[in-house]
């Protein structure tokens, strides 16, 4: 079996290949375009990286012979990021994307896997649970540039490729490529090492999910026998007890590590408002996510006690700038 990914170097991506590799043959696409040098090397068996840029895609057609699966996990990832650079925004998650699945749809690799994001339902009414069938309402680059992606291949989904696309909650927990610019990540890293978080919209929801539950979603999902469960299928991907409020959060936190203080700010910095219904993907799958928030942030904490000199290095744990 061969699988090729693009974006298989970053948070999410080191696990995912780290859990694929024990069964598939790996070709990784990724040019570790954030500028900082945490990018752990690893070797693995049945894996081979290419460093390159996903913008040049066209000279690697080649690349797609004997390929099972794509898995098209990168980009710029998260809404800062593509809120800072707006035209590689572009150029990466739609253009260079779109010409990537164009090209594995005409040589007719058997399965699609296309990563979205829960962020597409943006601000949902108060009382509203979004499903899978929810109108889309995206507020940022990123989650449009997502939207976009989806309706193309909605409109390409044929009798020759299994496309599958999972739109997943906000990532938490360890990786060997570690982010703490992502909401759990950084709650517990200001809790332990400043002992203070400055909480904005605390009112806010979102749904969470840890990186390994992810990986194992996508293990299934490249090993399943029963290609018509997820052929031309979309798939909210989380736990429905990960559903959690800002000020939810800091609770849990407090529940485990009491030494820090907190302050909630009346700020619309972030707008977006979401709980999401995880029910599709249970009933179809039988996928439950094995791991809560409170499990992230025991596992977080004991990788803070071990790694504080490299936390010294705020810029090193996050994708906060491309490199130039």
């Amino acid at each position: 079996m061969n699988t090729f990914i693009f974006g298989g170097s970053g948070y999410i991506g080191n696990v995912v290949s780290n859990k694929l590799s024990r069964f598939t043959n790996i070709t990784n696409l990724d040019n570790q375009i954030y500028n900082n040098q945490y990018y752990p090397y690893f070797e693995l068996p049945n894996y081979r990286e290419l460093i390159l840029d996903i913008r040049k895609f066209t000279e690697f057609k080649t690349s797609f012979q004997d390929i099972d699966t794509l898995l098209v996990l990168g980009g710029l990832v998260g809404d800062p990021i593509t809120k800072k650079y707006p035209d590689e925004s572009i150029q990466i998650n739609e253009e260079s994307i779109i010409r990537m699945l164009d090209q594995a749809i005409n040589s007719k690799i058997k399965n699609i896997i296309f990563i979205s994001t829960c962020s597409n339902y943006g601000l949902m009414r108060k009382g509203q649970i979004a499903d899978e069938n929810t109108n889309l309402n995206p507020l940022s680059l990123y989650a449009k540039s997502k939207v976009k992606i989806e309706n193309l291949l909605s409109q390409s989904f044929n009798n020759h490729t299994n496309i599958t696309i999972l739109r997943f909650a906000t990532a938490f927990g360890v990786s060997p490529r570690m982010r703490f610019d992502l909401t759990i990540n950084q709650f517990v890293k200001e809790a332990f090492l400043d002992g203070f978080i400055e909480v904005y919209d605390a009112d806010t929801n979102r749904p969470y999910c840890h990186v390994k539950d992810f990986a194992e979603i996508i293990s299934m999902i490249i090993n399943t026998k029963d290609r018509d469960a997820i052929k031309n299928q979309i798939f909210n991907v989380g736990r429905d007890e990960n559903n959690s409020s800002k000020k939810d959060l800091i609770k849990i936190i407090k529940s485990v590590y009491q030494d820090f203080d907190y302050k909630l700010v009346e700020n619309d910095v972030d707008k977006r408002d979401y709980i999401v219904n995880f029910k599709k993907i249970r009933d179809h799958l039988n996928f439950v996510p094995n791991y809560s928030i409170k499990y992230g942030v025991l596992e977080i904490i004991d990788y803070i006690k071990n790694n504080k000199s490299l936390l010294q290095d705020k810029t090193l744990f996050g994708n906060y700038e491309l490199k130039r």
